[in-house]
């Protein structure tokens, strides 16, 4: 499967600015839950749907010094796409690119890939149909 690379830059900041169009990007996961100021859904705890699909294919993998402090320069090389900086910290249980320091770490195997597109977008289509019918006021949370 291909991955869209939506950023020519090495960079958390402009891979997350240019990625606008890719389905697989943390930034495009929160505005497509949100209407107005309302929350309906975090992109972390949307991610955490996907737990038992990343928990699951974990692969052991060698990180050369020369990716150290830069989860998106690796999931460029291991990837093929920048976009996938959270999925490098996120299954490799890391919370920042300051930790992203480590020489063998477990991370999601690539050929999950698929099945993380499926699944974003199921979200994508129940989410869709669920402000077409429900009625907005019963979610209070605010911007």
């Amino acid at each position: 499967m291909t991955v869209t690379d939506s950023s020519e830059s090495l960079d958390i900041p402009t891979c997350v600015a240019s990625s606008k169009t890719n389905s697989f990007t943390l930034s495009n996961l929160c505005p497509k839950y949100t209407k107005g100021e309302i929350i309906f859904d975090s992109p972390i705890d949307i991610i955490k749907k996907f737990n038992d699909v990343i928990f699951d294919n974990l692969t052991e993998v060698s990180i050369g010094e020369e990716y150290f402090y830069m989860p998106e320069r690796f999931a460029k090389y291991f990837y093929g796409s920048t976009d996938l900086w959270w999925l490098v910290l996120y299954s490799g249980r890391l919370s920042k690119h300051t930790e992203f320091c480590i020489p063998k770490l477990n991370i999601a195997s690539p050929s999950i890939l698929p099945k993380i597109k499926e699944l974003i977008t199921t979200c994508e289509k129940e989410l869709n149909s669920s402000i077409e019918t429900e009625d907005l006021t019963i979610f209070p949370i605010k911007v």
